[in-house]
């Protein structure tokens, strides 16, 4: 897995184990809490499947913090299903 750092924007770009399906992580991601886009919605190629577009605009340090463990337990999930 990797991600871009921001630099400017609030928006970071995560690209996925390719084992794991962006939307289906992106609707797991829901069912928890945590909203993210899959990459395919950036694409007009229908690539961005193994991608995600992050935003973090706004909350406070704990609410970031939270978001990221429920993404990271969610993606473990995935990884092991």
């Amino acid at each position: 897995m990797t991600w871009t750092r921001p630099e400017g924007g609030f928006y970071s770009w995560i690209t996925l184990p390719q084992d794991v399906d962006s939307s289906d992580l992106c609707m797991e991601g829901i069912d928890k809490g945590v909203v993210f886009v899959p990459g395919t919605a950036f694409s007009t190629d229908c690539r961005g499947e193994y991608e995600v577009r992050m935003s973090f605009c706004h909350p406070a340090d704990g609410e970031i913090r939270k978001g990221v463990e429920i993404f990271t337990t969610t993606l473990k999930k995935a990884m092991n299903a």
